[in-house]
């Protein structure tokens, strides 16, 4: 477990004897009985929940996780394990940092699994069961992008995984709600029949290569036997409560399982279309989910449906990508994809959503699509003649919607909003900036607006930047190109942890902000303009590299993993880099090796412990 910080120095009237400090002093509990340290816990937890992030939320957690695993100490209950999972998932999740925090991880899946053997009652079981699936996945998507390639077999394993619980989660969850509507008032056994969308549950997961389970409610004395739940948490105290699948439970069980599956396929290697069998499957789960779905989340599971949709595009995508050139057509079904979505972000004023957030997911889902369908149409107009053509007239357009949208996101409130979902909004927006500036070349449209989009870049990188607490040093700007360099001897210090979503989502941001500087020091934006190649190059991009590097060795520090990262997620989306940007990367990746902390291997050991 990563160091604790260091307890709270106390002040001079906390150290004087009784007597000479009229201030009360307040003695600590010493939690010596199982009740004692569980109600401890609780309150802490509670605590940290209400700061949500930084210092005090980290050691609010921290001693909520030392009380639970006290109370195990006099009474290993599922209450205790179950609660002391939750918190190391927290703490791995939103504060720790790789390599630490993979630790964290695995003793995290380690008690979830535990409590699961612990759980008398089905239904408990299952509420183990969905949390240790979001412990998996976070664990998976953690692992792909610390380690990189080295780790896709584990990280497959610890999807499959998850799919197997998922699945007999889903099942179960089915048969009691079907039972439940066709039997009001009545007590369900457990011994029903099949539920209409078990089959269709197991269909699903084909091409994933998972297991059968067992029958949900075939006895619940079965080892394997995983019932559903709405996925909270046990009660503070006491004897714990034990709750029924709701419609809402069902919803987030069938999105995790769907989502999960179209992850496994788009990961495959190599790429293949899923089966028709297989896809139909996956519709039918979603289909049923929304026979049972509450009015408040319909429009999740037609957000889901579409996101399914979007999957099976990109997986042709991949497969036709070398087929790309004028009149291709490969940007069709985005562009009908895009209309679906606006379709459904209209009708969320008539029937709005019970989570506020669902709007902005819907906004940033639509600007990704017409960004995906901007970056198609540039990859045909580069396989035709040279200059101007109507692929680059209407990838202008996409990208200039995609802005408008992400705009629109950007004003929403943030209530139920990750912290991230901002700095994110912002950071596109950098990105469609840029793609737009770079069709000046054979766009009038951005030739003539290609200075204002790179102000725009400047603007949104900052304030990205200023959201998640690093002082980059900014772009320049048109008015005088003036950059503030720092000053000598001075170190760009990090923010307090907030987790490895966060700590990427700077990372990426830095990279970005280098290649903006790169497609203007190179001559492809602002050509021509004098002094821009100057000070995006020495005055900017240099500057950067080197504040950068002012950040001490360790988890906090930019590394070459991150860097071909980097470089392949733009790989992915837009091809090969040319050679010169492949230059420009293979020349910063350089200097950042010689303080590689060394971060090959790491995970793909905690990933063998979890097994």
């Amino acid at each position: 477990m990563p160091p604790r910080l260091p307890a709270k120095r106390r002040n001079r009237d906390d150290e004087s004897p009784a007597g000479r400090s009229s201030k009360k002093v307040i003695k600590e509990p010493t939690y010596d009985t199982y009740d004692e340290a569980f109600d401890g816990g609780v309150e802490h937890e509670e605590k940290g929940e209400r700061y949500k992030d930084g210092e005090k939320a980290q050691r609010f957690y921290e001693k909520a996780a030392e009380l639970y695993q006290k109370a195990m100490q006099f009474d290993e209950t599922y209450d205790a394990t179950f609660n002391l999972a939750r918190v190391q998932y927290t703490l791995a999740s939103q504060f720790y940092l790789p390599p630490s925090s993979l630790d964290i991880y695995g003793s995290a899946i380690a008690l979830y699994r535990n409590a699961m053997e612990k759980a008398e009652n089905p239904f408990l079981k299952s509420d183990a069961a969905f949390n240790l699936v979001q412990a998996l996945l976070s664990l998976a998507e953690l692992t792909e992008e610390y380690e990189g390639p080295a780790s896709a077999g584990g990280v497959k394993e610890l999807r499959d995984l998850a799919m197997v619980l998922l699945q007999t989660v889903f099942s179960t969850q089915a048969q009691y709600l079907q039972f439940a509507k066709e039997n009001p008032g009545e007590v369900f056994s457990g011994e029903e029949g099949e539920a209409p969308a078990e089959a269709a549950a197991a269909d699903a997961e084909g091409d994933a290569e998972m297991k059968d389970g067992e029958e949900a409610g075939e006895g619940d004395d079965e080892e394997d036997d995983v019932d559903a739940t709405p996925h909270g948490s046990p009660p503070a105290a006491g004897v714990t409560a034990v709750t029924y699948p709701t419609p809402s439970a069902f919803v987030d069980t069938t999105m995790t399982f769907v989502d999960t599956q179209s992850t496994l396929w788009e990961s495959a290697e190599p790429v293949v279309m899923p089966t028709e069998n297989a896809q139909e499957a996956s519709k039918g789960v979603l289909g049923f989910a929304s026979s049972l779905a509450p009015p408040g989340r319909e429009a999740e599971i037609d957000l889901a449906e579409m996101k399914f949709l979007l999957t099976l595009d990109s997986i042709n995508w991949e497969l036709t990508r070398k087929d790309a050139k004028p009149g291709s057509g490969q940007e069709k079904g985005l562009e009908g994809a895009a209309r679906a979505l606006t379709s459904l972000l209209a009708n969320l004023d008539a029937s709005p959503p019970d989570d506020p957030s669902v709007r902005a997911d819907i906004l940033t889902t639509l600007a990704d699509t017409q960004m995906e369908a901007a970056t198609r149409l540039i990859i045909q107009a580069k396989a035709g003649p040279a200059g101007p053509s109507p692929q680059a007239q209407s990838a202008w357009a996409h990208l200039t919607s995609a802005t408008a949208n992400l705009g629109k996101a950007l004003d929403l409130p943030s209530l139920g909003t990750q912290a991230e979902f901002r700095p994110h909004v912002l950071m596109q927006l950098v990105r469609t900036s840029l793609n737009r500036a770079r069709l000046a070349p054979i766009n009038d449209t951005a030739q003539r607006n290609q200075g204002q989009l790179l102000d725009n870049c400047a603007a949104y990188a900052h304030k990205a930047a200023t959201a998640l607490g690093w002082a980059y040093p900014p772009l320049p700007k048109r008015e005088g190109w003036t950059v503030p360099v720092p000053a000598a001897g001075a170190k760009l210090e990090p923010p307090f942890p907030a987790g490895w979503d966060a700590e990427l989502l700077a990372r990426t941001l830095a990279l970005l902000q280098l290649r903006v500087c790169y497609f203007v020091h190179s001559g492809q934006v602002l050509a021509g303009v004098e002094g821009a190649v100057e000070k995006y190059g020495d005055a900017t991009a240099k500057p950067l590299v080197e504040t950068l590097l002012t950040v001490p060795r360790g988890p906090r520090r930019i590394g070459p993993r991150d860097i071909e990262r980097f470089v392949g997620d733009v790989e992915d989306e837009e091809g090969p880099l040319s050679e010169g940007e492949s230059q420009w990367w293979a020349e910063i990746a350089a200097k950042f090796v010689a303080d590689d902390a060394g971060q090959q291997g790491l995970a793909t050991e905690i990933l063998n412990q979890t097994e």
